[in-house]
Order: C-alpha cells, then sequence, then structure tokens
C-alpha cells in the first residue's frame, strides 16, 4: 500500500482585500479524519468535515478516480486561495469554487503545532532532495575524471593541448622528456586536469 501523509498543508495567498495585507495563510487537510482547515498560526483555526462527495463538487464535479490525485495536486501547486477570513468563518476558494469553513472550537496551539512540523519536514526533505541532485549533476571530481577521459581518448579532439617539458635526468646523465596533455580553463571551478606520459 502506498504511503499515505497524515497531514497535507501549505501556504497559500489571500484573494480581494486579503491580498494587500500582511497575514499568512495556511490551509491543510486531515487525511484520517477528512477534515479541511485553515489557520494563520496565530490564533485562529477553521476546520471542516469534507467527505468524497463534498470534495467532488469543490473540485468542480472531479470524477472519482482522479479525485485524490487532484486534491492532493491542490496542495502541491498551492491552487486554493482564502477569500475571506472572518471571526466566525473563513472561505476557501478553488476556481471559480467558494468552500464556507466555520470556526474551529479547539485550541489553535495544537493544530499550529502539528503544521509546523509537517512544515520543517517538508522543509527538510526539498534541502535533502536538492542537495542530492546537487552533488549528482555538479561533483567536480566526477566532471574533471569525464573531461579528462574525453581528451585523451579523442586523438581528434582539438581542445587538448601537448606540451613538452623537460623532466629530471635519468640515471645515465641525458634528459628525458615528458608530455602534458593539458585541458583549457574555462571558468573558476574548472581546474585543469594532466596526464603525464613518460617518454
Amino acid at each position: 500500500m502506498a504511503y499515505r501523509p497524515s497531514l497535507l498543508c501549505c501556504q497559500v495567498e489571500g484573494k480581494g482585500a486579503l491580498a494587500s495585507t500582511s497575514d499568512h495563510y495556511f490551509v491543510y487537510w486531515k487525511v484520517n479524519d477528512s477534515v479541511l482547515g485553515v489557520t494563520n498560526l496565530v490564533d485562529r483555526v477553521y476546520e471542516q468535515v469534507l467527505d468524497k462527495r463534498a470534495r467532488k463538487v469543490f473540485m468542480k464535479n472531479c470524477g472519482d478516480q482522479l479525485l485524490d490525485i487532484k486534491w492532493l495536486a491542490t496542495f502541491k501547486n498551492k491552487s486554493l486561495k482564502v477569500c475571506k477570513f472572518e471571526d466566525d468563518k473563513a472561505e476557501i476558494g478553488y476556481l471559480n469554487q467558494r468552500l464556507t469553513i466555520k470556526r474551529a472550537a479547539i485550541e489553535p496551539k495544537i493544530v499550529i503545532a502539528d503544521i509546523i512540523v509537517k512544515l520543517l519536514a517538508d522543509r527538510d526533505e526539498l534541502e535533502e532532495t536538492v542537495e542530492g541532485k546537487r552533488i549528482q549533476v555538479s561533483d567536480p571530481v566526477t566532471r574533471w575524471i569525464r573531461r579528462a577521459a574525453t581528451l585523451t581518448q579523442d586523438p581528434m579532439n582539438k581542445n587538448r593541448r601537448i606540451r613538452l617539458v623537460p623532466k629530471p635526468s635519468s640515471s645515465n646523465g641525458s634528459p628525458n622528456k615528458k608530455a602534458k596533455i593539458e585541458e583549457p580553463e574555462e571558468g573558476l571551478d574548472e581546474v585543469p586536469v594532466k596526464h603525464e606520459i613518460d617518454s
């Protein structure tokens, strides 16, 4: 069975008059309880139980097979908006659909703590993903090795330079030569790769 998180949440924008305020709004979905909520992470929490039928209507009559995928995408893409945020109720919008949610008689700190933990976990996961991609794609050691192999294996490569430089004399007193194959410097992060071949 695929993993299903117990809480989905995202920061969303205010719409209309709320767009010009400095308040922050977070919409969340309690998967196990089928509860949709919105909070300002300060002192207000609004929640509404939303069954499958109500979600389908809110998602513009979405089909059963696509409902969960589309519902998850609204949080991933931050497609929801907060249209109203009054003392007794809030209104969430999706495209031209509107959903009114009443203020919940629960301790805001409980919900706020869960959301903060979830947001921190999402941030850490994102940082690990970005860091992993950065190392995989831009690892300088791997890049230098790959570029050096290309330069030395392709005799027609015009970018490589072969230069003879003196080498300390051998045991019989005759000077030796060694060839250095250098690739041109193309940036601050590019270090010349040199391969020495004794004559």
